[in-house]
């Protein structure tokens, strides 16, 4: 479940649309998790310490993330950290997830049925979606999704 939740988190740095505002603190949390990832290394291999850290980091930056903030460049400079990290650890995945061309289809039907204020259609093909082993997210920026 922990590496699921790091998974989805990269999925969702590939998708950061333009338009963001930036994070004035985004420097400084990749700073900090960089610095607090080392120190648990050092730390006669701490890699407990080192993944607390890496999770505290996609906790603070996923609130910029979820509320639209990000640039796409800041969302590329946090990749990079995440996978200069797991360097060492060797467990996530930064290819994008693909899905099939029904399944596009109706996030777009989705999409076209939710601006009009069909809810109840909107909410049928989320479930079918969902039976197809994707989930989705409504956003300010739009819907997310992430395979299961």
């Amino acid at each position: 479940q922990p590496v699921k939740k790091l998974d989805g988190f990269i999925q969702r740095l590939l998708h950061i649309a333009p338009g963001g505002g930036g994070h004035a603190e985004t420097d400084q949390l990749i700073y900090d998790v960089k610095q607090g990832f080392t120190d648990a290394l050092d730390d006669d291999m701490n890699i407990s310490g080192a993944l607390a850290s890496l999770f505290a980091f996609v906790a603070k930056v996923g609130i910029p993330l979820k509320s639209g903030l990000l640039t796409p460049q800041e969302g590329q400079r946090i990749l990079d950290t995440v996978s200069t990290l797991d360097r060492v650890l060797g467990i996530l995945s930064f290819e994008e997830e693909k899905i099939g061309e029904e399944a596009r289809c109706l996030l777009k039907e989705r999409e076209a049925l939710r601006k009009q204020g069909r809810w109840e259609e909107a909410d049928a093909i989320r479930e079918r979606v969902a039976g197809m082993g994707i989930d989705l997210s409504d956003t300010a920026q739009g819907v997310t999704w992430r395979l299961r």
